[in-house]
């Protein structure tokens, strides 16, 4: 259940992000071409970074020990 809820407030976490990318891109009149590009910078950001966490994560918790149930 923990696993559940913490993919749950990572992806409430990325889709608030990618709301304010929309909100931004929306209210200044930024062009296709730049929106897309936007849009596939953070979509990457967006697949990268948690994936780096994770990994980051685990590397952390086996050099201190931590218990992790």
């Amino acid at each position: 259940m923990k696993e559940f809820f913490s993919i749950l407030l990572i992806g409430i976490a990325l889709s608030m992000d990618t709301f304010s990318l929309s909100l931004g891109v929306g209210m200044f009149g930024i062009s296709n071409k730049k929106a897309l590009k936007l849009a596939f910078i953070v979509g990457i950001m967006h697949f990268i970074m948690p994936f780096l966490g994770t990994i980051l994560g685990s590397q952390l918790i086996k050099v201190f020990e931590i218990k992790y149930d």
